[in-house]
């Protein structure tokens, strides 16, 4: 997730966690920021999970994928299927333990779940979601994957992101699109409207059936749907933080708008004297972001409500 490098806080974890797989790769996942990739096709050809590396623009994103995938074709044509993101890259200096280790594990684990009930599934692991200070949208490896689906039929996708979902108990449903969105006209602005729409409604759903009022909606930093959204691709992010960070940030989101552009802007960051970032948002990035940070005790949550979204 683009963000900023803070401090320290401190939550629970649990050493026996740890040995179970997929998590027992975990460690060593997140030593080294270029064995990231091994390890994460080693961890996917132990569990028979079939993936296929896709080079694109420099930025090697690896695919998925078990079973045929039923489509089906609405009035505009294309393929609709649930596709699952998470990326795998950290920031240099950085174990990315929550950002984003911890999901691309939640989505393995979703993997191996969905494999053994012979239910088909698709994921993505993505490739340089971490930009540098200054870099375009275009820079990221999102976006031209995002272009890279739209030609192969997949516009409409249903594409939901996971990144940082390894610290809290509540899940995040992000509404940033919203304001992106806002005031927007024409055919091609009611379409991703349309799109975010349907998204929205089936990430609630599996929250309803999973999350025991656990859940809420409000702005979120960037992710992997800001490439996405440049490709004119809508995509849903999915993040968890604590529950008193996320009702506190939520409820400066409402009270003013520059506190939801200061995710998004750096010089509206430093204007925003009065911008509480939550915690764990300001762990990204930096040498903070540890295992030793994670709840694992709410890891199954998030799995459980990966598997609710295919109904």
């Amino acid at each position: 997730m683009i963000y900023h490098e803070g401090a320290l806080s401190t939550v629970s974890g649990n050493s026996f966690f740890w040995e179970t797989p997929p998590y027992n790769r975990f460690t060593e996942f997140t030593e080294g920021k270029n064995k990231r990739l091994l390890v994460l096709k080693s961890v996917l050809a132990e569990h028979a999970i079939p993936f296929t590396p896709v080079v694109i623009s420099g930025n090697t994103h690896l695919i998925a994928g078990s079973g045929s995938i039923k489509t089906s074709h609405n009035a505009a044509g294309g393929r609709q299927e649930i596709v699952l993101i998470s990326h795998y890259d950290c920031a240099q200096g950085s174990p990315g333990a929550n950002d984003n280790a911890a999901s691309v594990f939640m989505l393995v684990d979703a993997a191996i779940k969905l494999k053994k009930n012979n239910s088909p599934f698709r994921i993505i692991f993505t490739d340089k979601e971490e930009i540098l200070p200054g870099a375009g949208i275009k820079s990221q490896g999102s976006y031209s994957l995002g272009l890279g689906l739209r030609e192969a039929g997949f516009s409409n996708a249903l594409f939901f992101i996971f990144d940082a979902c390894g610290t809290g108990d509540t899940l995040v449903i992000s509404t940033l699109a919203d304001t992106l969105l806002k005031g927007g006209a024409g055919e091609s602005a009611a379409r991703t409207k349309k799109a975010f729409s349907i998204l929205r409604e089936r990430a609630l759903a599996a929250c309803e059936r999973t999350q025991q009022g656990r859940y809420i909606l409000m702005p979120t930093p960037f992710s992997d749907d800001a490439g996405f959204l440049r490709a004119a691709l809508a995509a849903q992010t999915i993040t968890v933080l604590p529950a008193e960070e996320a009702r506190a940030f939520a409820a400066l989101a409402r009270s003013n708008p520059l506190n939801v552009l200061a995710l998004i802007n750096r010089q509206q960051q430093i204007k925003r004297d009065k911008l509480i970032v939550p915690q764990t948002w300001q762990n990204f990035n930096g040498p903070h972001d540890t295992r030793d940070l994670l709840t694992t005790n709410h890891f199954a949550d998030v799995v459980r409500f990966i598997l609710a979204l295919f109904g």
